[in-house]
């Protein structure tokens, strides 16, 4: 089994306030058990499912973007913490950001 490189919540929490005050937003963690519950889905996925990096990745998508745990940007930071997770286990990727806009509206919505 691989030795994967987690994105940390204070990392996340990092990720979120930059997000804000880049783009706007209002601040702040709504509830933290629900950011918990998503940054562990990942983790699950990778030991109980044996996720590829790309698998695993997209755990962290869309466990952040559906929890809604930030009282704003949770899109905008799951898709960051996406990009994070692949760039701290060897995959530089640059998606345009038009592109992973509309990724990330689908995957909230339930359309991918």
């Amino acid at each position: 089994m691989r030795e994967w490189i987690w994105v940390p919540l204070p990392v996340l929490h990092a990720i979120h306030d930059r997000q804000i005050a880049r783009h706007g937003g209002a601040p702040g963690t709504r509830d933290v058990t629900l950011l918990e519950g998503a940054a562990a889905r990942p983790v699950n996925r990778a030991v109980y499912e044996a996720g590829t990096v790309f698998e695993v990745a997209a755990a962290y998508g869309f466990g952040i973007a559906k929890a809604h745990a930030f009282v704003d940007g949770n899109k905008r930071t799951a898709f960051v913490a996406t990009l994070t997770f692949l760039r701290l286990n060897g995959f530089a990727l640059r998606p345009d950001p038009t592109d992973g806009v509309q990724m990330m509206e689908d995957l909230a919505s339930g359309a991918r």
